[in-house]
């Protein structure tokens, strides 16, 4: 099997036991599903657990995914580790470790002291991220971070474009909101690039 196989041959080859397939796909979507899992979750060990449970199932029923229904491969399985991801999520209850009024955010004072702020920063970015109602959360999560479109994000979340720009609306007013109280500008990467 080759790396260039687009993704129904290679599901195809899986439902015939190739290994080799099913290695070309898992390196090809692990990566991504992985971010989408640990951004929903908040937690590495069960980002993972939720990712070799998506990768477990196509290696034992690579032919769930239908073509002819009209989803690409990727959305599809964006779709099932999302699902997989809010399930875990709802089943451990993940939270933040900290809330976002605990942290506190000073300049550098030193150029030292700018790769520990940055990582502050981000770190506060991602609380208040989590801290966001779950539909404006997750529209921000698929569209800004993981770079999907509104019609992808649409998809995955059940509902049409429109809204999904409805959420990422509200929650960036939100995080600008409760960020620029703490003196933080750090929305621009969430800057709609569509």
């Amino acid at each position: 099997m080759r790396d260039e196989a687009g993704d129904a041959e290679l599901l195809q080859a899986i439902g015939n036991a190739d290994s080799a397939a099913f290695s070309i796909l898992a390196r090809r979507y692990a990566r991504r599903c992985y971010g989408l899992a640990y951004r929903i979750l908040g937690n590495r060990e069960m980002a993972e657990d939720t990712v070799q449970e998506v990768m477990l199932k196509i290696w034992t029923k690579p032919f769930t995914w239908q073509p002819d229904r009209g989803a690409k491969f990727s959305t599809w399985l964006y779709r099932v580790v999302f699902n997989a991801a809010i399930d875990t999520h709802r089943r451990f209850n993940t939270a933040p470790a900290t809330s976002l009024e605990k942290m506190k955010i000073e300049p550098a004072k030193h150029a030292d002291d700018m790769t520990h702020d940055l990582t502050r920063v981000c770190a506060a970015l991602n609380q208040a991220i989590a801290a966001l109602p779950t539909h404006q959360r997750l529209a921000i999560i698929l569209c800004r971070l993981e770079k999907m479109s509104y019609a992808e994000a649409g998809e995955i979340l059940g509902v049409s474009a429109k809204a999904v720009d409805g959420y990422i609306n509200r929650g960036v007013r939100t995080l600008k909101k409760d960020l620029g109280q703490r003196g933080m500008d750090v929305v621009e990467i969430l800057k709609d690039e569509q």
